[in-house]
């Protein structure tokens, strides 16, 4: 396929039409997704994780009862304090369990990415120190 020089201006050099939201690596992308491929609202962020306004960025679900620390200020079925995000989830005063442990696995993963990379954040500026004291 031989390409036209004469461009629209959503072309990009390679002769390829994009649209605004599309990228140079080709995938076509809408203005809420992000450079890996997946499709996002705006209401999500960068772990995937699914969000409605009273989530915060750890994927718990939390109503304005519940503390930052994912504890359950409201009492769950057993009558017991939850003690993570994962254990409980309330709504309109009344606890349930989550509905798919998928959830849950998605914000076990997303935790597991920020810890690593302020691991490897942690292990540079290190690096860095011990190179400034030689």
């Amino acid at each position: 396929m031989t390409y036209d020089a004469r461009r629209t201006r959503g072309q990009l050099a390679d002769g390829v039409r994009r649209t605004r939201g599309q990228l140079m690596d080709g995938v076509r992308r809408t203005c809420t997704q992000l450079v890996d491929g997946v499709r996002r609202t705006r209401r999500q962020l960068v772990d995937s994780v699914r969000r409605t306004r009273g989530q915060l960025a750890d994927g718990a679900r939390r109503t304005s009862g519940q503390l930052a620390d994912g504890a359950q200020t409201v009492r769950t079925a057993r009558g017991q304090r939850a003690k993570s995000p994962n254990d409980a989830r309330s709504t309109s005063g009344r606890a349930h369990r989550y509905s798919d442990t998928n959830q849950i696995a998605q914000w076990w993963n997303a935790h597991e990415v920020l810890r690593s990379e302020s691991i490897i954040g942690q292990q540079m500026n290190f690096r860095q120190q011990q190179i400034q004291t030689e």
